[in-house]
């Protein structure tokens, strides 16, 4: 599975490190949001996950969270 974040509604992506939660078929990401004077307002989501036959989903959230 390759998850992918954008911070400037998809223009751009940034590769997320995804890790096993233990519970089989769940994944944590940790997420660090850019700051300064261009603090994004909103985080777009992609992931794209195969299976072992070659079948894949491919789903892109955009504006998926709000950022404070």
């Amino acid at each position: 599975m390759q998850s992918w974040i954008s911070y400037d509604d998809g223009q751009t992506w940034s590769g997320l490190a995804l890790a096993p939660t233990g519970t089989t078929g769940k994944w944590k990401a940790t997420l660090k949001v850019p700051g300064g004077t261009h603090t994004p307002k909103y985080a777009s989501l992609r992931t794209v996950a195969t299976d072992g036959n070659g079948h894949s989903v491919d789903q892109t959230v955009e504006r998926a969270f709000g950022i404070r």
